[in-house]
């Protein structure tokens, strides 16, 4: 009997020790799974911040992307923009003016054989 008691009591402290060791393994278990929150939750809001200066970075390659499009027809070797409105406008004229001339040359060849005819 005393034997019996013995073993049951080895038993006891065998299984009061894995108890001990589990518990103190758990806690460690615990901390290691709240840093690992910690760490996580600090990478989500470098993240969200990473992500608000992509934003803000994003805006301005988009104003610079805009600004450089609007500089690039003001260049010293291209023309003018009103130069091409100039040239429509003397061509208009010259073709008016040509026209008209024309008109003018054989309504009056016209007219003056008319008036040796006549």
């Amino acid at each position: 009997r005393k034997q019996s008691l013995e073993r049951t009591v080895e038993k006891c402290n065998d299984i009061g020790m894995h108890n001990s060791t589990q518990f103190t393994l758990l806690r460690e278990a615990n901390s290691i799974q709240q840093q690992h929150v910690k760490l996580i939750s600090e990478t989500a809001d470098a993240v969200e911040k990473q992500g608000v200066i992509l934003d803000d970075l994003d805006q301005a390659v988009l104003d610079v992307k805009n600004r450089v499009t609007d500089l690039g027809g003001y260049s010293i070797w291209a023309p003018a923009p009103c130069l091409k409105n100039c040239c429509i406008l003397a061509m208009a004229m010259v073709l008016f003016w040509m026209g008209l001339g024309f008109l003018l040359y054989y309504t009056v060849d016209h007219i003056t054989e008319r008036d040796d005819n006549g």
